[in-house]
């Protein structure tokens, strides 16, 4: 994976990061499971951390993902709950896009 991404290489992970350039396999399954963690928690079977396992990821490598997603997710809904949403973020018109196409697909 690149050390110096772009923006546009960033929004690519945002908006589709199965499939971006950036990421490599591990990177994927971490990214794969934190998305089913904070939208679908009830669906995470162990074929899910055993592909985390299959791309190197040790048992306490695992655990720190676990409990970052779920620690994210959870700050995320009690900053919203109390109304304390984060700003709009600076950046490109590309990155700019991104995060609101993303924020869009998760309203609907």
């Amino acid at each position: 994976h690149s050390e110096n991404p772009s923006e546009a290489d960033l929004a690519e992970v945002l908006l589709s990061p199965e499939n971006a350039r950036i990421l490599d396999g591990a990177d994927r399954a971490i990214c794969a499971l934190a998305l089913k963690i904070t939208l679908s928690p009830h669906t995470i079977a162990e074929a899910d951390i055993d592909t985390l396992r299959a791309v190197g990821l040790s048992e306490d490598n695992v655990v720190d993902v676990i409990a970052c997603a779920s620690y994210r997710t959870y700050a995320n809904r009690l900053n919203y709950a109390f109304g304390i949403v984060e700003q709009e973020p600076d950046g490109s018109p590309e990155l700019t896009a991104a995060l609101s196409r993303l924020k869009k697909d998760r309203e609907e």
